[in-house]
């Protein structure tokens, strides 16, 4: 089955192309070909995948409404698919994410992934054997490019270790036949690798069929050659002059013909580098242009040190992916395991590795010790130096290398005498290592490689058997000016298929290779291959942004991104570390061009020009163009909101050019052909558990820059409060910060929470980002009149709002729509899709500048339609909370809470008794069940003053009612008593028995609760006579049950279960037989009759579940198992709280506490799925026949 067991359930083939198995083994296809892409990603990710990313990469162009519509159709599609096949869904999906149910789905490439890494770190033959078997087949083959391939990439890279492993160590066993199997397989599953190729290629050549690894290497040197125009490396090479074990040397081993591509001619290279070995010297580089011969000589110097008694080590970075370049930790630990490997030493890096000390201290640490384990002289030869370009990882290794060679002075007798390290790289050294009194290359041998001479060339023919004519042989120099790789490789075409097509194929290389335009360097590689500069200050969270927008920018869906954001967002810092990341990525650079003072297309073209060094003259378009063409490079184009309309070549540059990738920053979108707009945000401001948010640490690192002492632990919470003051932008919480050596951070925080964002600003006032009052003027500046008139009349929304909600308040017509788009455009809007739709949002520094710069009398009409609008929503609440769609509520009050709070303060402001009265009650019941009692003390106070000018006494009797709720619920007991006096009391003025009488209730329930049992019975007398007048046809019912509560509270519990048994017989509502069925049952059980307390409690459990009410099955379980646990039943006390313990906290937060602690008492530790499908199962369970009418105890 390819890695998928049976007996685990269903099973997912994601190497090679995606297929489903069934949990009976045969294949199961997903008719919908979306539906399967879903469960292929969420499977692939491991992790909580949220919907939106889902939406957004499965339905790109569609509308928010249209996303979710569509993810519902295909998660539908799944579910039936699974439940057709006898199955539940394998995914849990929740309101904002869906994930794979741990235990339902094995997938092949987890599996491997995980073998491959146990593999590589014991190396056994047989697990290595299992990990490759693993392995079908390039990931998801079939699947969404732009989503796997970083997947793809680690799993393939982890199957080469497990191939070149495996091979050398079965070849060192001397199962040499079964090497070259297993290298054989290896090509035809990963047939782009150039380390798989050599790990063929060196088994053919241990295991003495040289004639055959020829063959490879020739195979391998096309395949190079049409997927990449490369060469082979000096790893293959290395790999093809491999001695034959021991086990066949003494065989007759079959002799191998001369291989004209190793043909060689020696150059006063090949004599210096051989000099400098026989001296050895401690560092050899070795430089010059690609493919001129710099990887045969590192070949031909590792053959030497072979035959001479040293120890050869190769390290060949292209072979790395670019994220283990750029990662110093994983970089430095590649390097130290094959560097250990390669010199046979016994060195156990799991256990030695200090990750106290750095990377760079443990890889200097772990190469001296393998020095000190041989005797030997050790030659490492490090090829493509280059991939190092640009990354401080290269600083640092390079950095080591000086060190290594500087330590042969210190210690003549030492271990480091005994190495020499050979660098080959292209380029300009300066390009390769920001701090010179770092670089190795001023210490060590340098070597130029230089084309070959007409007489070299002469004599490379005749090695190759003369296959041209001296006259044609004078024809090629003329084109390749002796270029090694392209002369190699068109006498080899004349000695094939002759002179005329040995010129056509002269006619290609010569374009490609060497005739670039001018301005750049030689053979088509710019001079250096960057113009960036380093960050300020250490870069500070943005991980999901960066990997989002290093994909988008080096991906091909869109050659042209707009990285998008308000002022001072840190669109500039963001897109200086994505180009520093993206520099591996691009084979001619990434360079960048200052924009912001451009106004114009030739102004813009001209910065262009500047960066990519290219001479500007008049009509250079397509010029620029042209010098471009092929070569794949990035151009970061910063602050171009100042050239709307401008940069239209922009767009034709990126047609014209095929590799060519540009990253612009912006304020405002622009709107070119084919362009990718990436949205930026503020800083998360969410910490993770212990720690600080990324906005939270970029003010920190920004207040000790300012104030040296400051203690971030002392004024954590202030700090949390300015940073979502500040919604985490970055220039806001850095200029901020730099208050502080003025001022103390409560003064900053006092004047931040008064609106005052003069505070925000540098201390000297100067620079484009001298304050947030300025970015948003300038923003402001970059659109028309009645667009910055829009602007303003916004600003009287706090918070999200939808269009709709724009239309009612600023006017319906299609002119609105457009006024939003274009300040969304220019970064005065923000927008997120939803499943509701699109929401609309003005940060607060634009909506708090905007309404200190426009005069309230203009902002009043808006803000009173405003006020209008959501005092509609308010009644709308109303109207949910009394249909109990509680989840609705809680999102509005979510998403429309700054809204509605501030439509109620202009209705107070304004003494508008109608607005409060409709806000009041709109939202007071909502706001109390939502725990927002402070929000309820704002509103009550206006609302009671309300009621009685308008002379609404329903509304008087609501607050008050609702103020001892909320006064219970914080604790305030007598206060709770008192506004329900005060309630019953207005009530009998009013003449209104039904409320009276559930005021009084509500007094007698918390003077029981508090044993107040006096105070209980005096109201209790005082309810009797209003209950025949009540219009509530269950007050009789309530008043039974307060008159054995109390009965129990006066220790007559006899008497209280009987009273509660006649109660409970006459209860007719099915509304309330809950709360009456829970109050008998807990009477029972405190009278010791644990007969009718389980009844109850069962009786209660079957209607919940009935009805598929949650929480109230929830408060059945836990009376079940409380009863239990009282009359000692501890077995099914622990079946009841086990169920409990797979109720998601949401479904029952207080009784998921209370199970926490039975499941404390009773040794419960074994915990079920949290899962509500998994509580009512094992609920179902406890109400079986078996145990339905079973009492709980005695």
């Amino acid at each position: 089955m390819g890695g998928v067991a049976r007996g685990f359930g269903w099973g997912l083939h994601l190497l090679g192309s995606l297929r489903l198995v069934a949990p009976d083994g045969r294949e199961a296809p997903i008719g919908s070909k979306v539906a399967a892409t879903l469960l292929g990603y969420v499977a692939l990710r491991q992790t909580p995948v949220p919907r939106t990313t889902i939406q957004e990469m499965l339905w790109p162009e569609s509308d928010g409404d249209r996303q979710a519509q569509n993810y519902r159709r295909a998660l539908s599609n799944l579910r039936q698919f699974f439940e057709q096949n006898g199955s539940e869904l394998v995914l849990d999906s929740s309101p904002t994410s869906i994930a794979l149910i741990p235990g339902t789905l094995r997938v092949d490439a987890h599996d491997f992934r995980d073998a491959a890494r146990a593999a590589l770190d014991h190396r056994s033959i047989s697990e290595l054997t299992t990990a490759a078997d693993l392995y079908t087949g390039a990931l998801w083959q079939d699947g969404p490019e732009e989503w796997v391939l970083a997947a793809r990439q680690e799993l393939e890279e982890l199957y080469a270790q497990v191939i070149g492993d495996l091979t050398i160590r079965l070849a060192d066993s001397g199962e040499l036949r079964e090497a070259v199997r297993v290298a054989r397989t290896a090509v035809t599953k990963a047939p782009l690798r150039e380390d798989v190729h050599a790990d063929l290629i060196r088994a053919y050549a241990r295991a003495g069929m040289p004639s055959e690894a020829l063959k490879q290497f020739e195979v391998l040197e096309a395949m190079l050659d049409e997927h990449w125009g490369e060469a082979p490396s000096v790893m293959s090479l290395t790999a093809l002059d491999c001695e034959p074990s021991k086990a066949v040397r003494s065989a007759t081993i079959e002799t191998a013909p001369a291989s004209p591509r190793l043909s060689h001619v020696r150059r006063s290279a090949d004599d210096a580098m051989d000099a400098a070995l026989r001296v050895g010297e401690g560092v050899i580089v070795i430089q010059g242009p690609r493919q001129v011969g710099k990887s045969t000589m590192l070949a031909r110097a590792l053959r030497m040190a072979s035959e001479e008694g040293a120890l050869p080590v190769l390290s060949d970075f292209q072979a790395h992916e670019a994220a283990l370049l750029a990662d110093t930790e994983k970089f430095c630990r590649a390097v130290a395991t094959l560097f250990v490997q390669q010199v046979g030493a016994e060195i156990a890096l799991e256990t030695g590795w200090n990750d106290w000390v750095g990377p760079n201290a443990n890889l200097d640490a772990v190469v001296k010790t393998a020095l000190e384990s041989t005797d030997r002289r050790v030659i490492w030869a490090i090829d493509e130096l280059d991939q190092l370009l640009g990354l401080q990882t290269g600083n640092d290794f390079l950095g080591l290398v000086r060190s290594w060679h500087n330590r042969r002075a210190l210690e003549p007798e030492g271990p480091w005498s005994r190495l020499t390290v050979l660098i080959a790289h292209t380029g300009e050294i300066e390009a390769l290592i920001s701090d010179p009194r770092q670089s190795p290359f001023d210490v060590g041998v340098v070597i130029d490689v230089e084309d070959l001479a007409r007489e070299q060339v002469g004599e490379l023919n005749e090695t190759m058997g003369s296959p041209v004519t001296p006259g044609e042989l004078d024809a090629i120099f003329e084109q390749t000016q002796g270029h090694p790789y392209v002369t190699r490789r068109v006498l080899e075409t004349a000695g094939k298929l002759g002179f005329e097509s040995a010129m056509r194929l002269l006619e290609k290389l010569v374009t490609a290779a060497t005739r670039p335009p001018e301005g750049w360097g030689r053979r088509g590689v710019p001079r250096e291959r960057h113009n960036l500069i380093g960050l300020e200050r250490p870069f500070v969270g943005r991980v999901k942004e960066r990997e989002a927008l290093s994909a988008a920018v080096c991906g091909e869906r869109s050659r042209l991104v707009t990285l998008l954001g308000f002022g001072g967002m840190g669109k500039s810092t963001l897109a200086n570390v994505v180009a520093w990341d993206s520099l591996p990525a691009f084979d001619e650079g990434v360079w960048w061009a200052e924009c912001e003072s451009s106004r114009t297309a030739e102004q813009a073209l001209a910065a262009m020009a500047a960066a990519l060094g290219e001479p500007l003259v008049e009509g250079s378009v397509d010029l620029l163009a042209e010098a471009i063409g092929r070569r794949h490079l990035l151009l970061v184009l910063d602050c171009c909101e100042g050239l709307a309309g401008e940069l239209g070549f922009v767009a034709r540059l990126v047609r014209a050019c095929p590799h060519l990738h540009v990253l612009a920053t912006s304020r405002r979108t622009l709107d070119l052909p084919g362009e990718h707009v990436y949205e930026l945000e503020g800083l998360d401001q969410i910490a993770s558990r212990g720690g600080l948010s990324d906005a939270e640490q970029l003010f920190v690192d920004a207040a000790i820059a300012a104030d040296p002492e400051f203690d971030v632990e002392a004024h954590r919470k202030t700090v949390t409060r300015i940073v979502r003051r500040l919604e985490g932008i970055p220039l806001a919480l850095i200029l901020a910060a730099s208050r502080l050596r003025h001022m103390g951070l409560e003064d900053v925080d006092g004047r931040l929470e008064k609106g005052q964002l003069a505070t925000v600003r540098a201390p000297s006032g100067k620079g484009r980002h001298s304050s947030l009052h300025q970015i948003v003027a300038s923003t402001l500046a970059l659109v028309e009149l009645e667009d910055q008139k829009m602007a303003s009349r916004v600003a009287v929304f706090q918070g999200g709002f939808r269009l709709d909600d724009a239309q009612s308040v600023l006017g319906d017509s299609r002119d609105t729509l457009d006024q939003l788009s274009r300040l969304r455009d220019c970064s005065l809007l923000l927008a997120e899709t939803r499943v509701s739709g699109l929401w609309y949002r003005q940060l607060d520094s634009v909506r708090e500048f905007l309404r200190e710069v426009t005069p309230p009398e203009e902002l009043l009409p808006w803000r009173a339609g405003h006020a209008r609008h959501y005092a509609g929503l308010a009644l709308d609440v109303r109207s949910l909370h009394e249909r109990s769609e509680d989840s609705t509520v809680a999102e509005i009050l979510a998403v429309s809470g700054g809204n509605l709070r501030t439509g109620l303060v202009f209705a107070i402001e304004t003494g508008d008794d109608r607005l409060i009265r409709d806000y009041a009650f709109g939202l007071s019941r909502a706001f109390v069940e939502a725990g927002l009692l402070q929000d309820l003390a704002t509103l009550a106070v206006p609302a009671l003053e309300a009621a009685t000018r308008l002379g609404d006494d329903a509304l008087r009797f609501e607050i008050l009612g609702l103020l001892g709720i909320a006064a219970r619920r914080s604790g305030h007991a007598d206060l709770a008593m008192e506004r329900w006096r005060e309630r019953a009391d207005a009530a009998r003025d009013a003449d209104n028995p039904t409320i009276e009488a559930d005021a009084l209730g509500d007094a007698i329930d918390l003077a029981i609760e508090l044993g107040r049992m006096e105070t209980a019975r005096e109201l209790l007398d005082r309810l009797r006579p209003i209950v025949p007048r009540s219009t509530d046809p269950e007050a009789e019912v309530w008043a039974g049950l307060f008159e054995a509560r109390c009965l129990l509270g006066e220790g007559r519990a006899e008497e209280a279960l009987a009273a509660a048994l006649v109660v409970q017989a006459r209860q007719k509502d099915p509304a309330h037989e809950a709360y009456v069925l829970r109050t008998v049952a807990s009477i029972a059980r405190e009278a010791g009759d644990g007969t009718v307390s389980h009844r109850m409690a069962q009786r209660l459990l079957m209607r919940a579940l009935d009805g598929g009410q949650i929480p109230r099955a929830a408060a059945a379980v836990l009376e079940l198992a409380t009863t239990a646990e009282a009359f000692g039943d501890l077995d099914r006390a622990r079946q009841a709280v086990t169920a409990l313990l797979a109720l998601p906290r949401r479904n029952g937060p207080s009784v998921y506490e209370r199970a926490r602690e039975l499941a404390a008492a009773l040794g419960v530790k074994k915990r079920p799925p949290l899962r509500a499908n998994v509580f009512l199962d094992l609920a179902r369970a406890l109400v079986s026949p078996q145990t339905a009418d079973t009492p709980a105890g005695p």
